[in-house]
């Protein structure tokens, strides 16, 4: 019974560290920090078709410039990101196009 008992905190253990490094990759990355802004949320002064004022990525851990020194919002002093996702030339219109059609006050 001791063997079984060793045998199935095994995987419990290797879990338990699997969702701590999960949680300290998501820290360094940025996720949930005021860099990460949502995709869908209005233009702020200074995004551009090329680069956006923090993260625009739906999920920057799997960017391959996450934390790249110069490119990324994450490794930059200005927080600007250099390379967006392909989508957010796209989206960048779709914005800019409700924004126009905003009323103003």
């Amino acid at each position: 019974m001791t063997d079984l008992t060793a045998t199935l905190r095994a995987p419990l253990a290797q879990s338990t560290d699997l969702e701590q490094a999960t949680k300290k990759i998501r820290r360094r990355s940025g996720m949930g920090s005021e860099l990460h802004i949502d995709f869908h949320e209005p233009l702020k002064d200074g995004d551009k078709p090329e680069q956006t004022i923090g993260c625009r990525h739906t999920n920057p851990d799997i960017c391959g410039f996450n934390s790249l020194e110069n490119v990324c919002a994450f490794a930059r002093a200005d927080g600007l990101c250099e390379h967006p996702p392909r989508s957010w030339k796209r989206q960048y219109k779709a914005l800019q196009m409700t924004k126009l059609e905003e009323p103003t006050r």
